[in-house]
């Protein structure tokens, strides 16, 4: 039967395509990278004066390999490389503590260990609990080392960083202390001014929020994440792009958030490769939508376990946009690694996996039959993308 353009045909279709206008509303979705986070992760290792590998057994020297591997990964934001190496960080963890007891460089292990606990950048990793616990074990080392390493010493960033963290979360020697946030603020800006980028992240984040005595300062966070940015540190770039996105310390300016985003994309950071694919699928810092780029950045944090990465990518495959072929089961292998990560959208969209589907096809059907309406629901597709992600 040949279509004609009836009320009724046309009700039906303003229907079906009213439907996915709605809905696409989850092609991406919304920015979820929180401004305020604790901080980052560590990427060096420190100097040889700290953490000194002469003389070290097969069991120190793996987890210095081990552990160096679980900050970069975990920086990184690639979750299922960080679940392998943790658990091999724990392990080497405890056989460095039965070689050296209370040898420095088993305290040093347990130090590091509780910093990346501490400054988790992902669910998998953050676990203050733990943190609390190795920072208990190391705090006279910690002090000690206070005491002794100058503040010239090109680890005592290092040093420094830990023992803020330490007084920011009241753990171990600073448990009972009535100027925490003081010595946290201090030993912070410690590391920072010595270009420690994972400091300079930590103090922008204290800023943002107004943490640790600290009044809320958009304008000097937005200076800390610029330094950490501009020394190449991944994470700062993701954070520095935030600030533009947001208009955090600095006017709103999505072009400039995704170059930023891009940068740290182009390292590797999964958070950053999400929200790559998450500007050009919202045409926001891009001047237009290109799904088929969307789908590349996706696929690319999808894989490392960044969940809202693995919902865009499951409603693409649900859809067919951006080049993939249409597949239900793969759109629901999508949807469920997310809804099993905590995305609170994908347990609605697992049962109606099927109707997108139908949908999407329903829209294949009757596209060739309505170009002469294409200005008219372009332009009704373009205010709805404007209600969602209005400019910013």
């Amino acid at each position: 039967m040949k279509l004609t353009a009836g009320p009724t045909w046309l009700a039906a279709v303003v229907a079906v395509l009213g439907c996915l206008l709605l809905s696409f509303r989850h092609t991406a979705a919304d920015v979820s990278i929180d401004m305020n986070v604790a901080g980052d992760t560590i990427v060096e290792l420190p100097g040889k004066k700290f953490v000194s590998q002469k003389g070290a057994t097969s069991a120190a020297g793996t987890f210095l390999q081990s552990g160096y591997q679980t900050f970069r990964q975990a920086q990184l934001g690639d979750k299922e490389a960080t679940r392998v190496l943790l658990k091999a960080a724990e392990q080497t963890a405890d056989a460095t503590d039965v070689l050296y007891g209370n040898d420095d460089m088993a305290l040093t292990q347990t130090a590091y260990l509780m910093l990346t606990y501490a400054l988790g950048t992902s669910d998998v990793l953050k676990n203050w609990t733990r943190a609390d616990e190795l920072a208990t074990q190391v705090s006279p080392f910690l002090q000690r080392q206070l005491r002794t390493v100058p503040e010239t010493d090109p680890d005592f960033p290092y040093v420094s960083l830990m023992a803020a963290l330490v007084y920011a979360g009241r753990w171990g020697f600073a448990a009972n202390e009535g100027n925490a946030d003081e010595g946290a603020v201090r030993y912070v800006r410690i590391a920072a001014e010595a270009h420690l980028t994972t400091a300079q992240t930590t103090l922008a984040s204290w800023y943002i929020q107004g943490l640790h005595g600290l009044d809320k300062d958009p304008a000097t966070a937005f200076t800390w994440y610029r330094r950490a940015a501009e020394s190449g540190d991944p994470y700062g770039e993701l954070f520095f792009g935030l600030c533009f996105y947001y208009g955090h310390g600095v006017d709103k300016d999505q072009t400039e958030a995704l170059r930023w985003f891009q940068k740290s994309a182009d390292q590797g950071f999964s958070e950053a490769e999400y929200l790559v694919g998450h500007c050009y699928s919202t045409g926001q810092g891009t001047g237009q939508i290109d799904n088929a780029q969307a789908v590349h950045w996706f696929e690319r944090a999808a894989i490392r376990g960044q969940r809202d990465a693995q919902f865009s990518l499951g409603w693409y495959y649900n859809t067919g946009l951006g080049g993939k072929a249409r597949d239900v089961e793969l759109a629901r292998q999508w949807y469920t690694k997310a809804a099993d990560q905590g995305h609170q959208d994908a347990p609605f969209f697992l049962p109606s996996t099927e109707l997108i589907f139908l949908l999407a096809s329903a829209v294949d059907v009757v596209y060739p039959y309505v170009a002469v309406l294409r200005p008219y629901y372009a332009t009704a597709y373009d205010w709805v993308i404007g209600v969602v992600y209005p400019a910013k």
